[in-house]
């Protein structure tokens, strides 16, 4: 388990009119922080626990590009969380950089009875840096943008099986249109970790799971 900042890897992307890629990436790694997480009981939840999750994605964007394009964003992997005894993913929404907030409800069985998980995840980005230099017709865009996370889990106040899971192999070498595809919200339902997944790409934080 990790207990430590974490590195991982991001693209940012500025495209002409016909979504063809027109800046040059200088740097490609940002970075997760090791997560802070508060416990504490809700009246309105007996017998449950409130694991309040914080934690925050930083993305040092350094790239040169035209002094003007159509649009611009950037890619990266959402942090994950998954059941330590069954391998199984919790649903998510896979947040765009235009999407701030989610609350999923769903059922897990721990050892053999069904129980009720609520996850709430509700994220602020800021931009702490933008600066600009002229480079022979070009542009240098030096920006670093905080993405601030807060999570909370409700759950049977016995459950110790919450991982937090952060993606860190390099795939930057994915297409434009692969990247695109994947830039939008998306409904990520419970499913088995590690199906087509290889998990020494992955770095494991324990929330409720034994460490």
């Amino acid at each position: 388990m990790a207990n430590t900042d974490v590195d991982n890897y991001f693209v940012y992307i500025a495209l002409d009119s016909r979504n063809n890629q027109v800046n040059e990436n200088l740097n490609y790694i940002s970075t997760v922080t090791k997560p802070t997480i508060q416990v504490y009981r809700d009246e309105d939840y007996p017998g449950c626990l409130v694991y309040e999750v914080n934690y925050e994605q930083i993305f040092p964007i350094y790239a040169r590009e035209p002094a003007s394009y159509s649009t611009s964003f950037f890619h990266y992997h959402n942090v994950e969380f998954v059941d330590f005894y069954t391998g199984t993913v919790i649903p998510s929404v896979f947040l765009s950089t235009s999407i701030d907030s989610f609350g999923v409800t769903g059922n897990f069985i721990y050892k053999g009875e069904k129980y009720r998980l609520d996850y709430y995840e509700f994220r602020q980005s800021v931009v702490e840096k933008s600066e600009t230099k002229n480079d022979g017709g070009a542009v240098l865009l030096s920006q670093t943008v905080k993405i601030m996370s807060t999570s909370y889990f409700i759950v049977p106040e016995f459950y110790d099986g919450l991982l937090m899971c952060v993606y860190v192999a390099n795939d930057t070498g994915r297409s434009v249109q692969d990247i695109i595809a994947e830039n939008s919200p998306d409904f990520c339902p419970p499913e088995p970790f590690g199906d087509d997944e290889n998990t020494d790409d992955y770095v494991f934080f324990a929330i409720t799971a034994p460490k």
